[in-house]
């Protein structure tokens, strides 16, 4: 059964391929166009529901994987915000994670398994230099930057001198 995606032009139905299996058409487009999305992480879904809502007429992911498991989503050990790994904020982040989230409950609503801070530690002192700069270029809050004894009260176990509490990351499941 295709996945569906909502938008206000209309729903739109794609296939994850494997050996076998048929796309289907966007129901809302009458366009020839056909395009092959190879991953079915986030990037690529991301990439599909774009297409559909530009009124491409057949979009197809190819992944020998379910949504989220053995690609770069289920490398990242299924943890989502907005930052680099330097600490700085990536482009169009905003807007990405919030569409990451309605994707990710649209499509798999039950993989959302922790909604919360997340702590980046540094590992290295080049890591320690980038978060100081960067939680000096985010003082909006959305990145603090713990030190010390602050690493130690926010997360106890944590063998890191410094890192980064990112307030607003979710992980999702993938298995």
């Amino acid at each position: 059964m295709p996945n569906k995606f909502s938008s206000a032009a209309g729903t739109c139905g794609f296939a994850l391929a494997s050996k076998g299996s048929r796309s289907s058409r966007c129901d809302f487009a009458k366009c020839c166009l056909r395009v092959a999305v190879v991953g079915g992480g986030l990037a690529g879904l991301s990439v599909a529901d774009r297409l559909c809502k530009l009124g491409v007429g057949e979009v197809v992911l190819f992944d020998p994987n379910p949504i989220g498991v053995g690609n770069a989503s289920a490398v990242a050990a299924g943890m989502l915000h907005k930052f680099t790994p330097r600490g700085k904020k990536a482009f169009m982040a905003d807007e990405a994670f919030q569409r990451s989230q309605e994707m990710i409950s649209e499509s798999a609503p039950n993989s959302i398994i922790y909604h919360g801070a997340l702590f980046r530690a540094a590992v290295t002192e080049k890591q320690e230099k980038d978060y100081i700069k960067a939680s000096q270029l985010n003082p909006d809050s959305e990145l603090l930057l713990l030190q010390g004894d602050e690493v130690q009260c926010s997360v106890p176990q944590s063998p890191a001198r410094m890192g980064l509490l990112i307030r607003d990351a979710f992980i999702i499941d993938t298995k």
